[in-house]
């Protein structure tokens, strides 16, 4: 019986034989010794009429694909990351061959390092794929600077809360910097307060109090939007402060 190591090694051996042989250096054939010389002096008269090189030209092959919510776009079995801005977009992938040949190896490491990344992002339930660069700060007095200080992992050095107050734009901002800082390698999740009270509401009700509480200690950074907006009972109230005090507990 042929072991795995062999099989594998035999098909990379025939599909590098195949390469070579048909784009690297094909090999001219023909039925005959004189024929394959016919065919060279017809090549040498006509080499006249031949364009002259004028230098490398760019070639690539153009792919269309999609990038997801969660900033990747799947491409020959991969799934490479992309700017935000692409996030949710239709996106052009220019296959070059130095690309395929050289950078494989290394857009297989960036892969891997997306992929917790992705994780991440995906289970802290943000809103929207919605950047920073994406926020106009010319119509906001938000502080720029600050924000991105922020979203760059700023916020969880020494476990720091921040209020974001008046004006238009703060959901934006605060899914931002949370996807800023899971970026950078944090922990987060994205709640609309209302949804999170009737949560630990049902979470009552059914006998299991403190298991969200549990899980979001665990949490690098919780944010909570539209606080105060919509009012809920008073025995929400107490659930959310309960929570809220949970995460200070656990880091004396």
């Amino acid at each position: 019986m042929q072991s795995p190591v062999a099989w594998e090694k035999g098909q990379v051996e025939r599909q590098v034989s195949h390469v070579r042989r048909r784009l690297l250096v094909p090999r001219l054939r023909g039925g005959s010794l004189e024929e394959i010389n016919a065919r060279l002096e017809a090549f040498e008269e006509g080499r006249g009429a031949l364009a002259p090189f004028r230098g490398p030209f760019e070639s690539f092959r153009a792919v269309q694909a999609s990038a997801t919510s969660t900033c990747l776009v799947p491409f020959d079995g991969n799934q490479c990351s992309v700017h935000a801005s692409a996030a949710g977009k239709a996106v052009e992938i220019l296959v070059r061959p130095e690309r395929i040949v050289g950078e494989l190896p290394e857009a297989e490491i960036a892969h891997k390092k997306a992929r917790p990344i992705a994780y991440q992002l995906a289970i802290a339930k943000l809103p929207s794929a919605k950047d920073l660069a994406d926020f106009d700060f010319s119509a906001s007095p938000a502080d720029e600077a600050l924000l991105r200080g922020m979203a760059e992992g700023g916020l969880l050095d020494g476990a720091r809360n921040a209020v974001l107050v008046g004006g238009t734009g703060k959901s934006h901002l605060a899914a931002a910097v949370l996807r800023g800082c899971i970026r950078n390698g944090g922990r987060g999740r994205f709640f609309d307060t209302v949804n999170l009270v009737n949560l630990l509401e049902a979470e009552t009700r059914d006998g299991r109090q403190g298991r969200l509480a549990e899980h979001l200690v665990r949490r690098d950074l919780v944010v909570l939007d539209e606080l105060g907006y919509l009012p809920f009972a008073r025995t929400g109230g107490q659930l959310l402060f309960h929570l809220l005090s949970r995460p200070v507990s656990a880091r004396r």
